[in-house]
């Protein structure tokens, strides 16, 4: 038996020669292919010593993978892989049984030409390049870079030149199109809660409160769009109810408030519960959500339907009418340039005649020791309905009619006394005493001249210091300071407003603020002159006809 082999394999050599030299190589695995894929960053070390692979993955900053950053330990990377070696087949000498068939009494001798002895096809050196693809144990990693070491030693060893790294690789997502996972469909909604509620209950394991759009409820936050209607129904005393229209614009919510009207038969109060309200003529039990009413729906002359009650929408406070004409980008039926020039489109083929017949309706009134070409509302409402009839909706008549009036706007009175104790009773409710809070932060904002503020700055600090005011309530309080002559508020009367202990106030019962305090004074057409020339001046057609025949 040979107690040793014919010859001896020698790697003392290869190791002095090659010992700490490190072929580095930069790779990607992509596996984008798997649920939560991501595409790998690696590093690919090539030890010249022992012919053996190590790979690392490069894991960025809080990426969130619980890994230690070792990809393969070193080892002998084998090109294919389909079962474990067997015992003894990878020793680095065969033993040949010569004579004998046991271990006792026989003959063996080593196998010293490497009879039928594989080199086990793994990786070598030769195998490395700059945008090969090499398979780890059923993962292709592709080499997209080396470093300056690599370079010269396959410039000197083999000869290659080439070594662009490929920068920004990506494989294309069509490819893994099919094995993503497909979007969840949701069960049909059974009623119970909202649309919200139901997706946050199937989509998740543990239920979680919808998310709001919080700069969206920062933005218009206590600010509401208020709408006058009456009711269409087949009831002849139901044609008769008077409601107040409330859309929040912070959540895209609807309240219904009835005005009460004495001896009616109806007591008034909230009609319908604030809530999101869909569109009619939708499945309320189908899996997607239902589209909901938006600000753009409600509008002078619309007809809505609210929880299978239906509304004319008949007019508006005066903040919704401002707040859609400096938003008309939203509200196409207060922007002023696309009411012109419908009017413009519409008059072009018969201006003159247009104009001069109805020359009769136009006025000439002193306005201010001015005279002006005046026609009232009513006449020029008759008017464009003649001109476009159904095109034209009340929302576009009183919007030429705000913007074109002959008759500066006078604010609506309020009491200040009754404000006060509003503003009083509210504070004391909340128990809001935080008045020093305040004053720094007046005295931050305007450390050398605070003692007049616009209303904007007054608003800007009651949302600042939590103040807890209605947006409406706070309104009023701006009608009832002391102003100067350049529109600026009092701060010393703002300070008092806010201190119920300085200057008390007489008690008042429990109210409701919007209604009570703040009740819906709509904007009143009737009656109001429209500047004649104005209107025909910003037209424009009288300049462009004389332009067209000369």
């Amino acid at each position: 038996m040979a107690k040793l082999p014919a010859y001896k394999i020698d790697t003392l050599g290869k190791f002095l020669q090659y010992d700490r030299k490190v072929l580095r190589f930069k790779g990607v695995w992509d596996d984008r292919a798997s649920v939560f894929g991501d595409v790998h960053e690696l590093e690919v070390l090539y030890h010249l010593s022992d012919d053996t692979i190590e790979i690392k993955e490069k894991l960025p900053v809080n990426s969130g993978r619980d890994s230690n950053g070792m990809f393969l330990r070193r080892a002998r990377l084998p090109k294919t892989f389909d079962h474990l070696p067997t015992m003894g087949e990878s020793t680095p000498v065969t033993v040949l049984n010569v004579i004998g068939g046991g271990l006792k009494g026989g003959r063996y001798l080593t196998d010293c030409v490497g009879i039928g002895k594989t080199d086990g096809n793994y990786y070598r050196d030769a195998d490395l390049r700059i945008g090969a693809r090499i398979s780890v144990y059923g993962r292709t990693v592709m080499l997209t870079g080396c470093d300056r070491f690599t370079e010269d030693y396959y410039r000197a060893m083999y000869g290659l030149e080439d070594f662009t790294p490929l920068y920004g690789y990506s494989a294309p997502r069509e490819q893994f199109v099919r094995c993503r996972r497909t979007e969840r469909e949701l069960p049909p909604f059974n009623g119970w809660g909202s649309h919200e509620d139901s997706e946050g209950n199937c989509l998740k394991l543990e239920p979680k409160p919808p998310h709001i759009d919080f700069r969206k409820f920062v933005a218009y936050d206590r600010c509401s769009l208020r709408f006058g209607a009456r009711m269409i129904s087949k009831v002849r005393e139901n044609n008769d109810r008077f409601f107040v229209i409330s859309y929040y614009l912070s959540d895209d919510t609807i309240a219904v408030y009835e005005i009460p009207i004495r001896n009616s038969g109806f007591i008034g109060g909230e009609f319908i519960k604030r809530r999101k309200i869909s569109l009619p003529r939708q499945d309320p039990f189908g899996a997607e959500r239902p589209a909901c009413y938006g600000p753009q729906h409600f509008y002078l002359g619309a007809v809505v339907l609210l929880q299978d009650h239906q509304f004319h929408v008949t007019n508006a406070d005066i903040y919704a009418l401002n707040f859609m004409e400096q938003h008309c980008e939203e509200f196409p039926l207060s922007n002023v340039g696309k009411i012109v020039q419908k009017l413009r489109d519409a008059l072009q083929p018969q201006y003159k005649e247009y104009v001069a017949k109805h020359m009769a309706n136009v006025v000439q009134t002193k306005l201010d020791g001015r005279t002006v070409s005046t026609v009232t509302y009513e006449a020029l409402r008759s008017m464009l309905i003649e001109l476009l009839g159904d095109q034209i909706v009340d929302q576009e008549i009183v919007t030429l009619c705000r913007l074109f009036s002959a008759e500066p706007e006078q604010p609506a009175r309020c009491d200040r006394e009754l404000v006060r104790s509003a503003i009083h009773a509210e504070l004391n409710r909340a128990l809001w005493n935080d008045l020093e809070r305040t004053k720094e932060h007046i005295y931050h904002l305007e450390p050398t001249d605070s003692d007049w503020l616009t209303p904007a700055r007054l608003c800007t600090i009651v949302k600042a210091c939590k103040i807890p005011l209605d947006r409406a309530l706070v309104d009023k309080m701006l009608q009832v300071l002391n102003q100067n002559e350049k529109g600026q508020l009092s701060v010393a009367d703002f300070l008092t407003m806010l201190n119920p202990a300085a200057v008390p106030s007489k008690p008042i019962q429990p109210l409701n603020i919007k209604h009570d305090v703040t009740h819906f004074t709509p904007y009143h057409v009737t009656g109001k002159l429209v500047n004649w020339d104005q209107l025909l001046a910003h037209i424009d057609l009288e300049r462009t006809l004389t332009n067209q025949t000369s």
